[in-house]
């Protein structure tokens, strides 16, 4: 009974770390913006926006996607601790259940909305087929998050059980190997327009930065301790891809930039190196804790409040007369 009671209380210091917080707290703020911009970039023919525009907020989703894999990175830094018990019961019956009940609670209104702002009149029969766009993967697009995360959980005892007794530089080995042939070769693919045929077994990108937290969480490398530094090169390196599209003309390279991509992955290290370990002094530990309890129902439910502004009362970032101007010209 005491080690059961010891062991939650480690599990909760563990998961109420301020650098953690901090970086799930971001990732938040940063899905938000991303989905302001893309759910306009991603439409260009219901918004009526120009080439300029389009380009300008495709930059705000490229400055933001990295908060997905940073998300992935926060929670295999958490739960592929050594000392953590991970069983197959905990992984089906706590978090598997929790992320499949959340997919189908939220999951289903969701897809019955869409169903009925398409069809304009209420039936019955929209809720199994509600149901059946969940399974399917046919509701909100923001939802394939969750569809990840239980993947990502029926495999956990495995990658648990691998990280548990691999080296950390066997470890270091595997994310190489994941990184080059399953970021890297792919853009290179796109960019020279030829087809590298090396593949590896493990072709998940979520697998590689799960993996990529735990090895980070563990210790940062010696190049990457400097904090100030690894924000500015981030920061460096999502400008000088964006200027480079720009004048060249590479719109739709830019576009393409997404989680899959190897600078996504180097932008996402950098700011998770820059965060690790960090505890803001002037930020109440408790305040951030809480704020870090709301991201997940944040998360799920913020396509909502966009829908509603976007299509019913017509607000977007363009409707601002500076904010169009900005993005290449008034509306």
């Amino acid at each position: 009974m005491r080690a059961e009671q010891s062991r939650a209380e480690q599990s909760r210091a563990e998961q109420s770390r301020a650098d953690i917080s901090v970086l799930r707290i971001a990732a938040t703020a940063a899905v938000l913006f991303h989905h302001t911009c893309s759910t306009i970039s991603d439409n260009p023919e219901l918004f009526s926006i120009s080439q300029k525009q389009n380009f300008i907020l495709q930059t705000g989703v490229l400055f933001s996607v990295w908060a997905v894999p940073v998300f992935l990175m926060i929670s295999g830094a958490l739960l592929l601790k050594p000392n953590k018990h991970i069983s197959i019961e905990m992984c089906l019956t706590k978090y598997v259940k929790r992320i499949v009940l959340a997919l189908f609670v939220f999951g289903i209104p969701f897809s019955c909305l869409e169903i009925l702002m398409n069809s304009k009149k209420f039936s019955l029969s929209i809720f199994p087929q509600a149901v059946l766009n969940v399974i399917n993967g046919k509701s909100w697009d923001h939802l394939w998050y969750l569809y990840t995360l239980i993947g990502i959980y029926l495999f956990l005892p495995v990658l648990k059980s691998f990280t548990d007794i691999c080296s950390r530089k066997t470890l270091k080995y595997f994310l190489i190997v994941l990184f080059v042939v399953n970021l890297c070769f792919p853009m290179i693919n796109d960019i020279l327009s030829i087809s590298i045929a090396f593949e590896t077994p493990v072709k998940s990108t979520p697998v590689f930065y799960f993996l990529l937290g735990k090895y980070l969480d563990e210790g940062i490398p010696a190049f990457l301790q400097n904090k100030k530094r690894n924000l500015a090169a981030a920061a460096v390196i999502l400008t000088a891809v964006t200027l480079a599209c720009g004048f060249a003309g590479f719109y739709s390279f830019l576009y393409s930039i997404r989680r899959n991509s190897p600078i996504i992955a180097v932008t996402a290290i950098l700011i998770f190196s820059a965060v690790k370990g960090t505890c803001p002094a002037k930020i109440q530990q408790g305040f951030l804790w809480k704020t870090d309890r709301l991201c997940f129902g944040v998360y799920l439910v913020h396509p909502v409040f966009i829908h509603f502004l976007y299509k019913f009362l017509k607000i977007t970032p363009l409707s601002f007369g500076k904010v169009s101007y900005a993005c290449g010209g008034y509306l």
